[in-house]
């Protein structure tokens, strides 16, 4: 082949090659415009969007639109000004996701230019929160708002404040899930210790639970688990019938899923001193014909516990263990992430070998652990002095105090007859089932749903609201539940009004480089290397040329 030839076949070649590449970057930009594509290498994906988020997204079939109002005064707070930027930055990851169906409004607002708006979001219900400003040594009071409104299909939900990242992503798409009526079925509870009352002590657990999930129904005594019920949670056990057991049984065997919280020992006031008295009642004999015994005992913990200030003294107070990050199940999808959990008074539990094999400890106490088994004298002045003056109790070794079940079950009705209901208006109308499969976590502690004793940061009720999309198999809410872009606490460093025009601007600046000047570099590099082979053709073409002329 003639060396003209095999130089016009490389020049085709590297057009070709350079026409594709300048059709793969246009294709590229226009095809990102469509599909969203995001590398984050950040643990648990802090930067973008969840596995499950996209999936969900997907399922819409009519335009979402999301709306975030907040003032300019959030910038010149520096937590704030960082958790608005992320909701802005995570919104527009959900815009970007599903261009085709979500519209998101983000609006920074002025309350002398935008007085007209923000009276309007104040009467939707958008929340003022104070904020502290320092300026040239002197504190002024200034208020900013921080809300967010969720639209579909006619339907609205407003978010009354936003300061927090943590569960943002969650929070979003719970609300998604209702408005796409996509749920797991009802969830029933029973509130049955017999001193407590649902309006009294148990306010901020319903308050919880009435957002967290679409179908909630406080069961009574004597009434029947309806058929939409795929969940139940039962709290305490004193007040359960015979018939109420048959209820909770047969609703297990047909393949429902349970919730189950229970002290062995009832911890009340007497005469000025804190006394426990060990409980007996028909819920202890269910669970133990199953194969889970919650002993009537108190556990302490030497080793981690909750401190107590009194009378001017700090006290030790191991009979409140606090669970350290190490005792919790590593990979558990209910504790999973977990750093502590403060329990009160908590029970151990014992497992029968028989169901072992289908169990899993979610968490327990350290190695320094002991048990109160006959006297429950539970003073302060009972755990030796002070917080630096004290015995530790004897025989220590750790207690398992929550576990999970998946598994098949044996009724505890089999070869029985059906209980009769003292509330004669209801009536089993089934038939009895005498085994199956269902799920269950149980935990040896009713108490720490109390309102007195729910601790700052609701971490029982992360647990109760996790085991929930456990036992529902909705595994993907529970990873995206803690999600956060932030790690607390964030460093207060006052940003003035030119530190932050250099953040939003360096964002822009990356925004433009990676979609405009990345491209345009590849252009210039396929350039450059268009120009190189046609110099080296050439210098090849000069040498051919002069190895082939004729001899003079």
């Amino acid at each position: 082949m003639k060396y003209k030839d095999i130089t016009k076949i490389k020049k085709i070649q590297t057009w070709i090659i350079f026409v594709l590449i300048i059709l793969n970057i246009i294709f590229f930009i226009i095809n990102s415009n469509e599909r969203y594509i995001r590398l984050d290498m950040t643990k648990e994906n802090r930067f973008s969007l969840s596995k499950s988020t996209y999936e969900l997204l997907k399922k819409l079939d009519n335009h979402l639109v999301i709306e975030y109002y907040y003032s300019d005064k959030c910038k010149e707070n520096p937590t704030l000004f960082q958790i608005v930027s992320y909701v802005k930055d995570i919104l527009i990851e959900y815009e970007s996701a599903r261009k085709k169906f979500i519209n998101v409004i983000i609006e920074e607002l002025n309350y002398e230019k935008d007085i007209e708006k923000i009276d309007e979001l104040e009467k939707d219900g958008i929340n003022f929160f104070p904020l502290t400003e320092v300026k040239l040594g002197e504190s002024n009071q200034a208020f900013a708002f921080s809300g967010m409104y969720i639209k579909y299909q006619g339907r609205q939900k407003i978010f009354p404040i936003i300061y927090s990242d943590v569960g943002f992503e969650y929070m979003i798409n719970r609300e998604i899930e209702k408005m796409l009526g996509i749920t797991s079925g009802g969830t029933g509870i029973y509130l049955v210790k017999s001193d407590k009352k649902l309006e009294n002590d148990y306010i901020t657990l319903k308050k919880i639970l009435n957002y967290e999930m679409e179908n909630v129904l406080f069961l009574n005594s004597g009434s029947n688990i309806p058929d939409n019920i795929s969940n139940i949670i039962i709290i305490g056990g004193e007040a359960l019938t015979n018939y109420d057991i048959f209820q909770i049984d047969q609703f297990l065997m047909k393949g429902g899923n349970a919730f189950i919280a229970l002290n062995g020992v009832s911890v009340v006031p007497v005469s000025g001193h804190v006394k426990g008295f060990p409980v007996d009642n028909k819920l202890f004999h269910l669970l133990e014909h199953y194969g889970f015994i919650v002993k009537r005992n108190i556990i302490g913990d030497n080793e981690s516990f909750r401190t107590i200030y009194f009378e001017s003294q700090v006290f030790r107070y191991p009979v409140w263990p606090d669970i350290r990050e190490q005792n919790f199940h590593k990979d558990h999808f209910v504790v999973k992430g977990f750093k502590h959990l403060q329990l009160y008074w908590p029970s151990s539990i014992l497992v029968d070998k028989n169901i072992s094999d289908y169990t899993e400890v979610l968490f327990h106490t350290s190695e320094r652990s002991f048990e109160l088994h006959s006297i429950f004298d539970l003073d302060i002045y009972e755990f030796k002095i002070t917080y630096f003056n004290y015995q530790v109790q004897e025989d220590e070794q750790s207690y398992d105090l929550a576990v999970s079940f998946e598994g098949k079950l044996e009724s505890f009705f089999k070869n029985k007859q059906i209980p009769t209901n003292e509330n004669e208006t209801e009536k089993y109308t089934g038939e009895k089932i005498n085994s199956g499969k269902c799920k269950m976590i149980l935990i040896g502690n009713d108490i720490v749903f109390e309102d007195k004793f729910i601790d700052k940061e609701k971490l029982s009720l992360v647990l109760l609201v996790n085991s929930i999309d456990w036992l529902s198999k909705n595994k993907d809410m529970i990873e995206i539940r803690n999600k956060k872009r932030f790690v607390m606490p964030l460093d207060k460093i006052p940003l003035s009004e030119e530190t932050i025009d250099k953040i939003e601007g360096f964002k822009s600046f990356i925004i433009y480089f990676s979609t405009f000047i990345i491209p345009a570099l590849f252009i210039v590099l396929a350039a450059i290397l268009y120009i190189l082979r046609k110099i080296k053709n050439s210098k090849l073409k000069s040498k051919y040329n002069e190895s082939n002329k004729p001899n003079s």
